[in-house]
């Protein structure tokens, strides 16, 4: 089988299989075998091998390998959760607690949990628990 190519995206190609130093058919192979599962109709983004890891750094959890682990890492980064009650955090907000855990050396977890007990303190400072 044939398929006809723009000769400017064969030009790229061949750059970038010589870079890799593959033959083009392989490479070209190679590449449409990567998006094979994506028709045209559907998104895909794709991140850079250095880019990909300051994602998984950031977001923690080791490799991300399919786009369901990168959303549950986002909603696990983004939101604080108190049990069945879940706090959607804005960018702003997270922006801040991780400026708050940097300033002081601490991970924003750690920021997080002191929220909370300030919360929790705060709310029940009158209530004696039954012994």
């Amino acid at each position: 089988m044939y398929v006809n190519l723009d000769d400017d995206l064969v030009a790229k190609y061949a750059t970038l299989a010589e870079e890799s130093k593959q033959p083009l058919e392989t490479f070209v192979g190679r590449q449409l075998a990567r998006f094979v599962d994506y028709p045209p109709t559907v998104r895909v983004i794709p991140v850079a091998r250095d880019v990909l890891q300051q994602i998984e750094k950031t977001l923690g959890g080791g490799q991300i390998t399919t786009a369901a682990i990168l959303l549950t890492r986002i909603q696990s980064y983004s939101q604080v959760r108190l049990g069945d009650i879940v706090l959607d955090l804005t960018p702003a907000q997270k922006a801040e607690i991780a400026h708050r855990a940097e300033k002081r050396g601490l991970p924003p977890e750690a920021v997080v949990k002191e929220l909370v007990d300030l919360l929790l303190d705060q709310m029940f400072d009158a209530v004696t628990p039954y012994r």
